[in-house]
Parts: structure tokens; C-alpha cells; sequence
């Protein structure tokens, strides 16, 4: 998924490993500083990249959403 999008979006490839070294590719990873998510958005970071968070859902969270967030 993260190939395909980077390759969407004209990102290159190696900088898949920055999801790697921030939480393992896991998408549900959380830090201490609140960052969550497979790219470790913080909150202000990730709706200034249009991801969305409410009590309910965190955009961070979506491997989808998260990746094409990256990749802008």
C-alpha cells in the first residue's frame, strides 16, 4: 500500500522506512508525546496535512489516509 501511494503521489520509495523507524509500520502506535499512528503525526500536524480527529476516530490511525498525509 505504502509502494503504491508513494508511486501516486511521486515520493520516493526509500522514505518508506522513516514509518519503519517512527512505529514499526504499526498503525496504532502511540508515543509519549502523543504522536500517533504508522507516520507519528501529532495532532496539529496531522490536520494541517487534513487529517481528522474527533472522540470517536483519529484520520492518524487510517494506514490509508495516514500514508497519503505523508506523501503531501
Amino acid at each position: 500500500m505504502i509502494s503504491r501511494i508513494f508511486r501516486e503521489e511521486g515520493v520516493p520509495q526509500d522514505l518508506m522506512f522513516l514509518a519503519q523507524a517512527e512505529s514499526g509500520f504499526l498503525p496504532r502506535a502511540l508515543s509519549r508525546k502523543a504522536a500517533a499512528g504508522m507516520w507519528q503525526f501529532v495532532a496539529w500536524r496531522g490536520q494541517e496535512y487534513g487529517l481528522n480527529q474527533s472522540k470517536v476516530s483519529d484520520d492518524r490511525l487510517d494506514p490509508e489516509k495516514a500514508t497519503r498525509a505523508a506523501a503531501r
